[in-house]
């Protein structure tokens, strides 16, 4: 009888001994610590993020649980095995940052930019969740990074967390409004929604900052063309011509702009074909 109900009191016990745990998580998670905030806005903003990262690795809880439901009580013990692991790996990871963000001594800005160089380095390798670890690591010691919280922008733009990437660039905005850099990111997130006439926004306001990037006119002239603005286009392709005429990219935002700029006549050909025909 006790071996009928052995599963069922183990997957009792993995829940009980979850619910702990994440409750335990939240406090552990508020790595920026709310006192250090300029503003309201900006606290809320990263309480925001962090709840967010709450919910992601939830969801790793809930994927877990499936092996734990699955029949069998090996796969039973297989997964409370392997949640607990998963949890007493970020249980400890976020104590080390904790116990560092709240030492005696604070990090040097050296070690914080090669702490930066490292994430992106991990990055490049596509080593995603060790490369966030690291930026997430140097905003225990440095809650107003600009550049920490604009890589966490970059790193889930890469990995389609489009949610995610706006929220941590819009902390580093608030951080440093006229930063050219991530109002640029924060343009290519709204490239990646397809919303183009809030991306060539964000574009224009960073070439307002640095008006002879190349970079940043290529990209105010692909989202002008997407968003139908061939007049602005044109503007961008004019100034990206003067800065940077070597790009090679110049005779295709050329040829891009004039089919945008026929599309209309072409319209009008067809309708007026077409009643010449009806009539006929």
């Amino acid at each position: 009888m006790l071996t009928f109900y052995l599963p069922l009191i183990l997957l009792l016990a993995s829940i009980a001994t979850l619910s702990c745990l994440v409750i335990r998580k939240i406090p552990q998670l508020r790595i920026l610590d709310p006192k250090t905030l300029a503003t309201t806005r900006t606290r809320q903003l990263k309480q925001a993020l962090l709840t967010k990262r709450l919910e992601r690795i939830g969801g790793t809880y809930a994927r877990a649980f499936k092996q734990i439901l699955a029949p069998g009580g090996r796969a039973l013990k297989t997964g409370i095995h392997t949640v607990v692991e998963k949890l007493a790996s970020l249980e400890e990871h976020y104590q080390k940052l904790k116990r560092q963000a709240e030492g005696p001594h604070a990090v040097d800005a050296v070690s914080i930019k090669k702490f930066i160089e490292e994430g992106v380095k991990l990055m490049k390798e596509e080593r995603y969740g060790e490369a966030e670890k690291r930026f997430i690591e140097v905003l225990s010691h440095d809650s107003k990074n600009v550049g920490a919280y604009e890589q966490l922008g970059v790193l889930y733009l890469t990995t389609k967390q489009l949610e995610q990437a706006e929220e941590a660039l819009q902390f580093a905005l608030k951080i440093h409004p006229k930063d050219a850099s991530v109002l640029t990111r924060l343009g290519e997130v709204e490239m990646a929604r397809e919303r183009y006439d809030k991306a060539k926004e964000y574009f224009g306001k960073a070439i307002e900052k640095r008006a002879n990037n190349p970079r940043y006119l290529d990209f105010y002239i692909d989202a002008a063309i997407e968003a139908g603005a061939g007049a602005d286009a044109r503007r961008g392709l004019e100034k990206l011509r003067a800065v940077n005429p070597e790009n090679k990219k110049l005779a295709e935002f050329a040829e891009r702009i004039i089919t945008l700029e026929n599309k209309p006549v072409e319209v009008e050909k067809e309708a007026g074909q077409e009643e010449e025909n009806s009539v006929q």
